[in-house]
This record gives C-alpha cells, structure tokens and sequence, in this order.
C-alpha cells in the first residue's frame, strides 16, 4: 500500500473513526486482487473488506481467520501475507478480515475502542465460512489482532471457534478503555497457543 496515497486520500478528516481511511486501505487491497480471493462482508452496518485463500492442498484441515496488528491491513507484507500463502500450502484456507484503523494523526489509544468492532467482524467471517461448509474455524491474530481476539472471545458469544493462536499478543498498556488481557484469557475455553 502506498502510504502516501491513503494519507492523501484521508487530510482533513477530524473523526474520532476515521471510515475514510480504511476505505482507503479498502479500495488499495482490491487493486490486482483476483475476484475470488476479495471477500466484501458486514458488521456494525458497514462493510469491509477481507481477503480470501483457498487452501491447495487435496483435503482441506479447515479454516483461519487471520487478524493483522494495529494500523495495518488484511495483506500486511510482513506477517499477514505470508500466512495467508504458508496455511494454503498446509492445507487451511484463510480469510483475512480488515479491522478498524485510524489514520495516523489519531490519538493510538484510540484503539481500545474499536475491540467490540473486531468482535462483530469475527462474527461476519465466521457466517461467511460456515456458508463455505467449513467447520474446523480457529482465529489466528497478530499482535493488536491476538488482543482483539482475546477479548472478543472472552465475551462467550461467539460460537464454532475451535482454537485461538496468538502472535506476539500483548496488552497495549496505552489503550482507552484498557484491556485487561490476562484476564480475558483465562475466561476462555479453548485451546490457545502463545506465540
């Protein structure tokens, strides 16, 4: 993504959420993507985007629901991408959700306000693959998207989820509202892996 087109592209914009700038992210993951592999879904009465891989192996073992860290996006070059393409070849499919972001002038502690968003967006992927037949659906989150994780899970809601693996998972200290982590992990019950 070219960093100075979305910056461009999102100037003048005063809101606490800035819709503007991930439509901008929006509008760049779409550009050379194959038809297939962008996925458009709802929550919170907006759409998003998520990107799609399908698994290349004969017998699939199921599905992911990756989560990118804070102010990135659903094909970030240095964690993201490459899982998408290394669970394909492993047999998993992926489904990459894009999660709230702001634009870089935002206050970071901003963040804190967006974890019952990832929890709606969690939900629209999971809808999504169970409509693809998928049933062994486990959520892999990286960084800020591991915390997210955690605390959507944590609420009990969500349902068909048969694992959680977190990627450099940490509190964020910084956050408004906080999020008390080690708490929220120890409320759920599935089986995690602390990466």
């Amino acid at each position: 993504i070219t960093i100075l087109l979305i910056l461009s592209l999102c100037s003048g914009n005063t809101a606490a959420y800035d819709s503007s700038y991930e439509e901008a992210i929006a509008i760049q993951l779409a550009e050379g993507k194959a038809e297939d592999e962008v996925v458009w879904l709802q929550a919170n009465g907006r759409e998003f985007i998520s990107l799609y891989t399908n698994y290349t192996t004969e017998q699939p073992k199921g599905a992911i629901i990756l989560l990118h860290g804070m102010g990135g996006h659903a094909d970030w070059p240095e964690v993201i991408n490459p899982l998408r393409d290394s669970f394909a070849e492993l047999g998993w499919a992926t489904l990459s959700l894009q999660l709230a972001v702001f634009s870089p002038e935002k206050a970071i502690s901003d963040y804190g306000g967006t974890l019952s968003n990832t929890k709606r967006r969690i939900e629209a992927g999971l809808a999504h693959l169970q409509e693809w037949r998928f049933t062994n659906i486990v959520v892999v989150g990286y960084s800020f998207g591991a915390a997210s994780a955690v605390q959507a899970l944590s609420t009990h809601d969500i349902k068909n989820v048969n694992a959680l693996v977190g990627i450099s998972m940490q509190a964020h200290a910084f956050l408004s509202p906080k999020l008390k982590l080690l708490k929220k992990l120890e409320s759920i019950n599935l089986p995690i892996l602390d990466i």
